[in-house]
């Protein structure tokens, strides 16, 4: 008997240290995931929408090529420092799928502030649930529940009031709404992807952040150079960037976020999954937007701003939205179980490591 509570202890210390370094490592990659992102967010806004030296940047997936350059240099460095091997861990072509989806996405995301303003940007983002739970459900087989499929809809419901209730366009020659929300839902379907893609590569592959990162940048560029030689626009915004020191400047220190940034969203998609990243990039567009009215200065009406406000409280209250009970799970290659210690655990719980683990009670599944 005191043996049986000496280990009934041994397990709860260890599970409480466990659960607190869980938690620990979120916070880590949820702060670093705001923190930076919020800093690319005003010069993405800046580069697309103001003039340098009276004329406007165009050429959006330029803008990609500099960020995957800097992400491939730094991961390249990182790698080095940590005796990584820099050897492929999955086959290539699975690192080029993820990357011509990641440079689609990137570059509608980009386009879209021609025509529509970032507000609308930032709001029509938090769709992106609704497609990461239908990728996710056709590409890795997940279910979700009842209230996950509710949340969906109420921030459904309260972006569509805020796009058709108030402006929407951007303060540009080129603004368009039907053109920035094109932009959008194509941002919002390869990004979706791009997310799936990349939680699946790590677990069947298990491959490393760094390892995934300098790969799946390494094809972005090359697709990046790719679409600017077929549209002819890379000699133009080379010049571009020769003539504007400022905007050179600005695009240097946004491709440094980005690749910062890349770091804390892989390190988040490995442990805890890519609805984990959705919501904290929810989160992202309530700072953003603020950020955003302070900088720039948009405006908005009473019946838009209940939108946003509609948006991010059915986000906020749809609380175990992702079920934290998924944030504890064992991760693979995070700790060391032996087959001796789950049988304890096992025996302990007056069960056999062979018996079937009961299905929640509260999870109704739809």
């Amino acid at each position: 008997p005191l043996c049986c509570v000496q280990v009934v202890d041994k397990r709860r210390q260890l599970a409480g240290k466990t659960t607190m370094a869980t938690w620990g490592r979120l916070c880590v990659y949820t702060l670093g995931i705001l923190t930076t992102l919020l800093f690319y967010g005003v010069l993405q806004e800046r580069v697309m929408t103001e003039q340098y030296g009276g004329e406007y940047f165009h050429f959006s997936v330029f803008l990609v090529l500099c960020n995957r350059i800097v992400a491939v240099l730094i991961s390249s460095a990182a790698s080095a420092v940590q005796d990584e091997p820099l050897r492929p861990k999955a086959p290539l072509w699975t690192y080029a799928l993820i990357s011509v989806s990641n440079v689609l996405a990137s570059s509608c995301q980009y386009e879209c502030l021609k025509y529509v303003s970032f507000t609308v940007s930032m709001v029509s983002k938090s769709c992106k649930i609704l497609p990461v739970m239908l990728v996710s459900v056709m590409v890795l087989g997940k279910k979700y529940s009842c209230r996950n499929w509710m949340t969906a809809a109420a921030v459904t419901a309260g972006i569509s009031m805020f796009m058709f209730s108030g402006p929407t366009e951007a303060d540009t020659p080129h603004r368009s709404t039907v053109l920035g929300l094109s932009c959008l839902a194509a941002f919002l379907l390869f990004d979706a992807l791009t997310s799936v893609l990349e939680e699946r590569l790590f677990k069947k592959y298990d491959t490393t952040i760094l390892n995934q990162m300098l790969y799946v940048n390494f094809f972005s560029g090359i697709t990046a150079v790719a679409a600017l030689v077929c549209m002819r626009q890379l000699v133009p915004a080379i010049h571009f960037a020769l003539r504007h020191n400022d905007f050179t400047v600005d695009a240097s220190l946004m491709s440094l976020s980005a690749a910062a940034a890349q770091f804390f969203i892989f390190g988040q998609i490995q442990e805890f999954g890519a609805l984990v990243l959705t919501l904290t990039i929810n989160f992202r567009q309530v700072a953003s937007i603020a950020l955003s009215y302070h900088v720039f200065g948009h405006p908005t009406n009473r019946l838009q701003t209940l939108g946003i406000a509609v948006v991010f409280i059915a986000l906020f209250a749809g609380k175990g939205f992702p079920d934290t009970r998924d944030l504890f799970k064992a991760k693979p290659g995070l700790e060391e179980k032996t087959v001796e210690d789950t049988e304890s655990t096992y025996l302990l719980q007056g069960k056999k490591a062979s018996d079937p683990e009961p299905e929640p009670e509260d999870d109704l599944k739809c």
